[in-house]
């Protein structure tokens, strides 16, 4: 399974974010610590900020900054604000969309990674991710 890049983008933003602890980080910022231009890195903030994981803030001063404490962001939340589906596969998206749902013998394998996925992704938050990079990131 392959994690769409707007998600991998939004995840790096978020543990930007959450070092600045509420500090707004201009979108010039991200758009050069993320090499990233502005026009991506919109089309990643606008969702996250109508989830409200993040604010935007203008004039003077101003930037993106995060409206909840990183440990109350779970990976979860950035797939629901970005319209991702967590499903490994076609056929768990609605019943009756394979002929074959109710012998298939992968199907089980399919659920259960799913459940794997959204478990982890559900407990896993913004916090767990600045912890690690700040236990493991050069000095």
């Amino acid at each position: 399974m392959k994690i769409p890049a707007r998600i991998r983008y939004a995840v790096r933003i978020l543990i930007e974010l959450g070092k600045k602890k509420r500090e707004p980080l201009p979108l010039h910022e991200i758009e050069k610590t993320q090499r990233v231009s502005s026009k991506f890195a919109k089309q990643i903030l606008q969702p996250l900020e109508r989830f409200g994981l993040v604010e935007g803030r203008r004039g003077r001063g101003g930037g993106y900054c995060l409206r909840l404490e990183p440990d109350k962001i779970t990976l979860m939340d950035i797939f629901q604000a970005m319209g991702e589906s967590m499903h490994p596969a076609p056929c768990l998206e609605a019943v009756g969309l394979c002929p074959r749902e109710n012998y298939c013998g992968a199907r089980d394998v399919w659920e259960s990674l799913e459940r794997i996925l959204t478990d982890y992704f559900g407990r896993t938050t913004i916090r767990d991710l600045i912890n690690k990079e700040q236990a493991t990131g050069p000095d």
